[in-house]
């Protein structure tokens, strides 16, 4: 009975090992790939999570850092599709690649349950209905029914664990005043329906679809409170490329009527 434990166990453990490792070549394969469109999303991920450990002021210029590396790369995918037509799918390249690596997840699944099938010998999808059929029927003993080593008792769970400190409790108020802030700068109480429209600006026609995906995986790997500065950086620098822009406009327009 106990080499039978060892075994379900050491065949969990390999399982588990297996899993985390072919994780972790899918993530370097879109890390690899994402730097094609300037987005270095391991060196990113790697300094957000390395913020946690500095104080206030460190942790400030590292956000700052961060939000000009990805105001660059969104300047690059914008030059690049401007450039040449060929090249306007770079502004949402990251967006596809993303989509592609979650329908690569959902064939892998679909895939094993087919190999499954094949090396099991027998219907492995309905193996759910079969045991309640089983476990209803008063004929059939499901006391060893599926005791069987590819289904063994005693398995290997990798789980997460809560541990001291990663809860953050109580900071709400911090959410408040972080927001009163940001509300007195840039007079977010005053225009509702301007506030609505420049965040769809700054959504849609500054981050697009490249840049949200980029501010959703930093988010995973991070708190609210980084992401919270992270978001504030790229509102600071979305506002001076608007300003540059209100600018250029109007010395444009007096250029025209001084011709005139």
């Amino acid at each position: 009975m106990h080499d039978n434990d060892e075994g379900s166990l050491s065949n969990g453990i390999s399982h588990s090992q297996a899993y985390a490792e072919e994780e972790e070549e899918e993530k370097k394969m879109m890390h690899n790939l994402s730097r094609q469109t300037g987005f270095d999303l391991r060196s990113m991920i790697r300094t957000i999570k390395e913020t946690k450990s500095y104080d206030t002021e460190q942790r400030r210029e590292i956000v700052r850092l961060l939000s000009k590396q990805i105001h660059l790369a969104l300047e690059y995918q914008t030059t690049m599709a401007k450039r040449r037509r060929c090249c306007s799918f770079y502004r949402h390249y990251l967006c596809a690649l993303y989509f592609c690596t979650k329908l690569a997840y959902l064939l892998n699944v679909t895939g094993q349950f087919y190999l499954l099938n094949i090396f099991l010998s027998f219907s492995f999808s309905k193996l759910g209905i079969d045991w309640l059929n089983n476990r209803h029927s008063s004929s059939a003993d499901t006391s060893e029914t599926f005791d069987t080593a590819p289904f063994p008792r005693v398995v290997l769970c990798d789980f997460m664990i809560r541990q001291l400190g990663s809860n953050n409790h109580c900071v709400r108020r911090l959410y408040v005043k972080r927001y009163l802030q940001i509300a007195n700068r840039y007079g977010i109480k005053s225009d509702l329906r301007n506030d609505k429209y420049m965040l769809d600006q700054f959504v849609y026609d500054y981050l697009k679809f490249d840049g949200v995906i980029v501010i959703k995986i930093l988010g995973k790997n991070t708190n609210d409170v980084v992401m919270t500065e992270l978001i504030a950086a790229m509102f600071d620098k979305y506002l001076q490329v608007r300003t540059r822009q209100i600018e250029t406009t109007t010395s444009s327009g007096y250029r025209g009527d001084d011709q005139i």
